[in-house]
């Protein structure tokens, strides 16, 4: 699994340069440094995310676009718009690019991504319990899959926190087969996340200090190790008129384990 970053003129001074397997970096056509960067970091994949201010309807935008994905074959855009007219108009070219704010949480938008032939695609909300069937149908097409593990994602807020998609650190290496990169998602200290994420693979608190919009106080060293080899491909049937009550029980079992201090030591898959 692999870890992309955001680079700016923070990260740009960090050891995090070196450490980091991609990197986002806004796409900004006067930018003077941006050849300099490109230029040094083509070990690395780069990410450059297009701004509202990039008309990708353009032919001349989207030209010097492919000939920077020509010359640095490290590069891949980040396209922040999609609409019919957009698709029509980067298919045209051959550069690599993906829809980087567009989040695919039904099969449509994800038959619509394979359709316009993009590298990656970004998983959220409750397509997250079905990342066995997304990740064989993404390969498939030779299409990366990416997810935000640090934010329970629903489209409704008031979704019990256990069956919102979220990945704790304890839980990444379960997705190994699924999830090619992850992205920390928010105005947050990404190194942080990084760190918890990638080396320690450990949360020792409340959820909800770690993982945006979990709305519970569940503490991670109380939760079943099972919830993460069970939810990955739950297909979440309990919404569905299924049976399974896996999530509440793991939610009841670490209320009891916490009130009797009985904290569950991980082991490393």
């Amino acid at each position: 699994m692999k870890y992309c970053l955001p680079y700016d003129e923070t990260t740009s001074k960090s050891d995090f340069i070196n450490e980091a397997d991609e990197w986002n970096i806004k796409y900004n056509p006067a930018d003077k440094t941006l050849i300099k960067f490109l230029e040094v970091h083509k070990d690395k994949r780069i990410n450059l995310i297009t701004t509202d201010d990039l008309d990708l309807t353009k032919s001349d935008d989207l030209e010097y676009l492919e000939f920077l994905c020509n010359r640095y074959s490290n590069l891949y855009i980040g396209i922040n718009k999609c609409n019919d007219e957009i698709i029509k108009e980067i298919k045209k070219y051959k550069f690599k690019y993906y829809f980087s704010n567009l989040y695919i949480d039904d099969w449509d938008l994800l038959y619509m991504c394979i359709e316009a032939n993009v590298t990656d695609v970004i998983i959220m909300g409750s397509m997250g319990f079905e990342l066995d069937k997304v990740a064989k149908i993404a390969h498939e097409h030779n299409i990366q899959v990416r997810v935000f593990p640090n934010v329970a994602q629903s489209t409704v807020f008031t979704t019990s926190a256990l069956l919102k998609f979220f990945i704790r650190p304890e839980d990444i290496s379960w997705y190994e087969d699924y999830v090619d990169v992850c992205e920390f998602f928010g105005e947050i200290n990404q190194m942080a996340y990084y760190r918890i994420y990638k080396e320690n693979q450990q949360w020792s608190g409340k959820l909800n200090e770690l993982i945006l919009e979990f709305n519970s106080d569940l503490d991670s060293r109380f939760i079943s190790p099972k919830f993460a080899e069970i939810r990955r491909s739950c297909n979440k049937n309990c919404m569905k008129g299924g049976l399974c009550r896996t999530c509440y029980r793991i939610e009841e079992l670490s209320h009891t384990l916490e009130d009797a201090g009985l904290a569950i030591q991980i082991d490393k898959k």
